[in-house]
């Protein structure tokens, strides 16, 4: 049966797998039984290790990221972790396990750690089974491997979501057991009635119950066989019966069961219900192992062999099953049979109170054959699921493949009314990779590779192993493989430029110049190639294993071997978009939908060149300001986009002919209806109390991402054609603005293409940061944050994404709530607001300027966002741009009312926050010390002189506030040797801080004799700090040891200078006696008289020293021409004071003279104290 011309009810999100960061993967190994066992696991995995050659990349991409089989489990009994994805992949040696909610109470952490459990051999087929304990908050995992050890795992939520809670438990986490009743025989299928209980279907027919002994009893388990002809059965005959079918290397029992489920059927009793090989449908009690009813599948009657032969299944189909616990001893079965074209079939059950159940046919003269996707192709039925809505509706979901497609269709309706709606199936729309390339033409700034890297690498489209596994076989194609492992400095994006860029040639035309267009087709060409082999690994990524439906969340999943799907409900407008015209849809409504199509048919044709112009002039109307009116604003488009060059008449008759002439078709009401429907959000208003994971945001952002494309094509060929049909009259009555307005219409398009340029740049924005630490929590903080252990995520999930989440997760449709978020993300007037100076603060905080800059197309002229666009620019080191827009923004953010900084003040440090919206003196306070941090001094002299000068007596805290400022401006302009300003600082820092203003006069004495400006210094003046001066440079010279070191300040020529030029000759005659004695005894001085006799003159530093003592004291009174002096004596170094005469001076300064003529003249003494002994 063909599904015909059915519609578009929903649609699937792709969902990548690969984890966000390297430290969310936690390899654990399963201990082997025995040694020989554990032997041939590692032979298996130094072979598969071995494969590392290029030649093996498509078998080693198969082995390690496509999984064979796989499923989602969700728990009953305990809310948080509830969905499980469990995976098996590497040759069923690795069974993967992470969590699959979408949202989870506020208060639990989010569970991001992926855990692959490496078994020592191959997991057995259709041999995993999870379950939830009542009484413990735990996941309860069964394994089975192929040498029949059970392996029993129980696994608290908090390995999930913390390292430190997995490493003590890694020891305790599994049990293995070796069930007797295995020996000899193959474990077909395992099932979990619960968690203390597992039924093994064997391959003779017999059923195998395993029940948990409880405690630390061994053995672990209580063994139980039976059989579908007698329950007490013990021993089965080995020898081979004609009743069987071969499966492998085994020959299976027609009894054997293929494919069980259990239910409590709302009671306190465990049922068992399976299918068997032999087309039969029984149901079992499992504590007591009777058979409580068995029919056929579709409820026929056959005898002979020949008959029951004709309708036994193949082995290898499972998914015929699915029990519907309705409650009160209640349930519905449905069952699919395989047999001719297909067909379903519905059992109701109940069940008594003396243990037994009647199974009852829904529909015994009815037969419902399955409805396929189409009959153009060979559909195979791959899995179904059921489920009961609280309206008592009945849904199903079935699962079709073809090769490695596969579609899923879903039918509701009550049950009752089965039979009449049977032909009433809804589509789901696949999830689809875009076929068409990026255009290649002439009037590309640059080579094509931007454009096929941003295809490439758009977050959640393809997986890092997939991109490196095409680049590998690639690289193999063309010859020039090394055999070697890339460079890990090199990302994938690098090494996929540099291969595909490579594989073409710059050359000269034959006009001898060269020849781009050539040059440009190669690299496009190449690049086509290469798509061609990622697309061809991506559809073995989507073969579909399974379809799971999450009654509870009303939400349907199709696992496949590398991603998951999440089946989310259509939109009103998505519904009509894919659908198309129809009857059911008002006039309105097919008139938009005929306006929306015209619009994408007539921008389809226009030339490459002709497109790139028309984004080009979009791009100024949506990021740059303009004074024009709407209607010049359209003129202005018109002219600059110039499309009517590029097209041809023909290409214009078709809008006409959709339209009608003068385009009669387009009014208000159609334009209102499109803006309406795609517009339309009807998020929750209720608290979303239940936020997103990780899981929850990835997919979101996918989703936001598929309609930010539908919705960015609808709306650029409105707006081209729109802009077209405005200047497209024969007569000036005519004009398309005498009966729609134009001029709203344009720029309601404008402002949702501004919306969603904003989107598409937050969802394909990525980036590895430490700034989702908070949201993942599996993140240990004794982990080293190298970069690939740093989550990588987009723009939208870090910072707006972790805001969204649901109301209840208690029958909280998720599909239509995923929905409903993403057209709130979308409209232009949601209530969910993207703050494009909050992100931009948060880049800033995470040290990504750079994107931060990006932003700025995006942001308004309010204050707040020219004050970030300042920070941005600040962070960026452009300090003249980050003046310029501080400046601009200093009235509106030192208001009192400067509401957006109170808001987000958690982006702003503590103190920022306090001197945003206090006034302008508090405003350039805070703009000093950013400028400070950066170390652009000259902005903190211009700040901070600003600063003070709007702090005046009335405002709050003026006297902290200005000595801060005084004591930044001084040190800034030391910085910068302002030596002017830094005076004047520490001048007006004598009413503000006495004790500060003597710290910054000693730092401005220090540097300008550090930095030779000892004359500035000593003209300096100084009012009531003269003496200060003096002390802090008499500490200087006392502490110096040696005057004559290189590069040490002369502090005692400065200090004589100053106490000179303040009349203190006495004082500046002690401080040169002082610095002579210091010379003397460093050894200078007898060096410099050596010198000094060398080349025959008297000149040296002593005896200019000498000189400048003399001519000091010859200044004062006779009387008063003597100083103190400090002289050493003794072996010890004892000081004596001394008082020194200008007599006793001049008679050293001739002394000094005398051994300088001694040396001249070769009359050394050599009596024992004379310091030219040694010469």
């Amino acid at each position: 049966m063909d599904a015909g011309d059915l519609q578009f009810a929903f649609v699937e999100t792709r969902l990548n797998l690969e984890p966000s960061s390297a430290a969310n993967i936690v390899n654990i190994r399963v201990t082997a039984v025995n040694s020989a066992t554990n032997s041939l696991a590692s032979a298996l995995s130094r072979r598969l290790s071995g494969h590392h050659s290029d030649s093996e990349a498509e078998t080693l991409f198969d082995h390690k990221n496509l999984a064979k089989a796989a499923s989602i489990y969700y728990r009953k009994h305990h809310e948080t972790p509830r969905g499980f994805l469990w995976r098996l992949l590497e040759n069923n040696t690795v069974l993967s396990l992470r969590v699959l909610d979408i949202a989870q109470p506020g208060h639990a952490a989010d569970a991001t750690l992926i855990l692959n459990f490496i078994f020592p051999t191959p997991i057995a087929p259709s041999c995993v089974a999870l379950a939830d304990p009542v009484e413990l908050d735990a996941l309860s995992v069964f394994v089975l491997d192929s040498t029949n050890c059970l392996h029993t795992f129980s696994l608290r939520p908090g390995i999930f979501r913390r390292r430190s809670s997995l490493e003590p438990a890694v020891a305790d986490l599994c049990k293995s057991y070796s069930p007797a009743g295995l020996s000899g025989k193959l474990a077909h299928r395992m099932t979990a009635a619960s968690a203390d209980q597992i039924i093994l279907a064997l391959n003779d027919g017999g059923i195998l119950r395993l029940d948990r002994n409880k405690g630390h009893e061994h053995p672990h388990y209580t063994e139980s066989v039976s059989n579908a002809q007698n329950w007490s059965y013990g021993m089965r005959s080995f020898f081979s019966r004609s009743n069987t079918v071969k499966h492998g290397k085994w020959n299976l029992d027609y009894s054997t069961v293929i494919d069980a489920q259990t239910s409590t059927l709302g009671t306190d009793r465990h049922f068992l219900f399976t299918i068997s090989i032999d087309h039969r449908l029984r149901v079992w009690n499992s504590q007591t192992g009777m058979i409580l009813q068995t029919v056929d599948l579709l409820d026929s009657n056959y005898e002979s062999s020949q008959e029951i032969k004709r309708w036994t299944l193949d082995p290898t189909h499972t998914n015929l099953l699915r029990v519907l616990n309705v409650g009160d001893g209640r349930g519905i079965v449905t069952v699919y049979s395989p047999k001719g074209a297909g067909e379903f079939k519905f059992w109701r059950i109940s069940a008594k109170d003396d243990g037994s159940v009647v199974i009852k046919d829904l529909f015994p003269d009815l037969g419902l054959q399955a409805v396929s996707p189409s009959l153009s192709d060979a559909w195979t039925m791959a899995d179904f699921a059921v489920g009961l809505q609280e309206t008592e509706a009945f849904d199903m979901w079935v699962l079709w493949k073809n090769n490695t497609t596969y579609r899923v269709m879903r039918r509701s309706s009550q049950i009752t009314d089965l039979p009449d709606t049977w032909g009433y199936w809804e589509l789901v729309r696949n999830a689809t990779l875009p076929t068409a390339a990026p255009r290649c033409g002439p009037c590309d700034a640059t080579d094509p590779t931007q454009s096929w890297l941003e295809l490439l690498m758009r977050p959640g489209r393809f997986t890092k192993a997939t991109l490196e596994t095409a680049l590998s076989i690639y690289e193999r194609s063309i010859g020039t493989s090394t055999g070697q492992t890339p460079s890990k400095s090199r990302n994938v994006a690098e090494s996929i430029t540099a291969l595909v860029s490579s594989t073409a040639a710059l050359e000269r035309s034959t006009s001898g110049a060269m020849d781009y267009d050539q040059y440009r087709t190669a690299v496009d060409t190449h690049w086509k190639r290469f798509y061609r082999l990622v697309t061809e690994l991506d559809k073995q990524r989507g073969d579909a294993l399974s379809l799971i439906y999450d009654g509870q969340c009303d939400m349907a999943w199709v696992v496949c071997a590398d991603y998951v799907s999440a089946v989310r409900e259509c939109s009103d407008f998505e519904r009509m978009y894919w659908n198309g015209a129809s009857a059911a849809l008002q006039p309105v409504e097919n008139q938009a939908l005929n306006l929306l199509g015209t619009a994408v048919d007539f921008v389809s044709g226009f030339p490459e060149n002709v497109l790139q112009t028309c984004h080009s002039v979009l791009r100024t109307e949506l990021y740059q300001e303009s004074s024009k009116s709407e209607t010049e604003r359209i003129r202005h488009f018109y002219e600059k986009a110039a499309f009517w060059r590029g097209i041809a008449e023909e290409d214009c008759q078709p809008v006409v002919e959709r339209l009608g002439k003068n385009f009669t078709e387009v009014t208000n009401d159609v334009y209102s209806t499109i803006f309406t429907h795609v517009l339309a959000s009807k998020a929750h208003s209720a608290p979303m109390r239940f936020p997103l994971t990780s899981v929850g945001r990835k997919l979101m952002i996918n989703v936001v991402q598929d309609n930010v494309d539908m919705l960015w094509k609808i709306f650029f060929t409105q707006l081209i054609l729109l802009v077209h049909m405005e200047f497209e009259w024969d007569h000036e009555e005519d004009a398309l603005h005498h009966k729609v307005a134009v001029d709203s219409v344009y720029t309601k398009t404008v402002d949702v293409l501004r919306r969603l340029a904003l989107l598409k740049w937050l969802t394909q924005t990525e980036m590895r940061t430490a700034a989702l630490a908070g949201l993942d929590e599996s993140d240990d903080s004794a982990a080293p944050r190298r970069p690939d252990n740093m989550p990588l995520a987009t723009a939208l999930e870090m910072y707006l994404a972790k805001d969204l989440g649901v109301a209840t997760l208690n029958r909280e449709p998720l599909g239509l709530s995923l929905t409903e978020m993403s057209a709130a993300l979308c409209a232009p007037d949601s209530m969910v607001t993207i703050s494009v100076p909050l992100v931009q603060m948060h880049l800033i905080n995470d040290e990504r300027a750079d994107l931060a800059l990006e932003l700025a197309a995006f942001a308004d002229q309010e204050p707040f966002a020219v004050y970030v666009q300042g920070r941005a620019f600040l962070a960026t080191r452009d300090f003249a741009t980050a003046a310029t827009l501080f400046r601009k923004a200093a009235v509106g953010m030192s208001t009192e009312d400067a509401e957006i900084v109170r808001i987000n003040a958690s982006l702003l440090a503590h103190t920022e926050a306090g001197y945003l919206g206090h006034g302008l003196a508090k405003y350039y306070n805070h703009l000093v010390t950013l400028f400070e941090k950066q170390k652009a001094y000259s902005y903190v002299l211009e700040f901070a002189q600003l600063a003070l000068s709007l702090t005046f007596s009335t405002t709050p805290d003026s006297a902290m506030l200005r000595s801060d400022m005084l004591a930044r401006q001084f040190s800034a302009a030391l910085m910068l040797s302002r030596f002017d300003l830094a005076h004047a600082a520490v001048l007006a820092l004598h009413d503000a801080s006495p004790v500060l203003q003597r710290a910054c006069l000693s730092r401005l004495v220090e540097r300008m004799s550090e930095t030779r400006h000892s004359a500035a210094l000593v003209a300096l003046p100084l009012p009531g700090l003269t003496a200060v001066v003096d002390d802090i440079l008499a500490e200087k010279c006392l502490a110096t040891r040696d005057p004559t070191a290189a590069g040490s300040p002369a502090y005692h020529q400065i200090l004589y200078a100053w106490r000179i030029r303040h009349q203190d000759y006495r004082g500046a005659a002690s401080v040169l006696l002082d610095r002579i004695h210091k010379i003397q005894r460093s050894g200078a001085g007898a060096d410099d008289c050596l010198v000094a006799a060398a080349e025959g003159g008297t000149d040296t530093p002593l005896t200019q020293q000498y000189l400048l003592v003399i001519n000091a004291l010859s200044c004062v009174d006779a009387k008063q021409a003597w100083v103190f002096s400090e002289e050493v004596e003794g072996p010890q170094g004892t000081t004596k004071r001394t008082v020194v005469t200008l007599d006793e001076l001049r008679q050293r300064y001739q002394q000094e003279l005398a051994r300088i003529t001694a040396i001249q003249n070769n009359e050394f003494g050599f009596e024992e104290g004379d310091d030219l002994m040694d010469v």
